[in-house]
């Protein structure tokens, strides 16, 4: 009887942990597409010769692993948590010495941080 009991808690505590993987997983996706949100709409009030250049370059490292990212792979989740530490740096500079972006550098700072903080435990949990 004891037997039986085991199986059932471990089925339970993996459909437990999937079901958290999934929630962290959406939360993952909601926070890269505030991201690239609000790095398209901070990129449009930055007058800049090249807007294109200066969009394409800040949004390409997010949009990179996407496909993979949308399907939950592993090592996707990964590679955005370390591509999110790029933005956490941009976020700091931004802080530090702009002036006029204070608002726009805290909103990224707070996004890049949820966003790191979802994909690592997402990658955790789908271990």
């Amino acid at each position: 009887m004891t037997e039986s009991a085991q199986p059932t808690t471990t089925t339970t505590t993996t459909a437990k942990t999937r079901s958290t993987a999934q929630r962290w997983h959406r939360l993952t996706v909601l926070c890269w597409l505030t991201l690239i949100a609000l790095l398209l709409v901070w990129h449009q009030r930055i007058p800049t010769p090249q807007p294109m250049i200066s969009l394409s370059l800040g949004l390409l490292p997010l949009l990179l692993p996407a496909p993979w990212l949308l399907r939950g792979q592993r090592g996707a989740l990964l590679a955005m948590a370390v591509i999110t530490l790029l933005y956490f740096c941009h976020a700091i500079v931004a802080l530090t010495g702009a002036t006029g972006e204070t608002l726009w550098a805290v909103a990224e700072l707070l996004v890049s941080v949820c966003l790191f903080v979802s994909s690592t435990l997402t990658a955790r949990l789908l271990r």
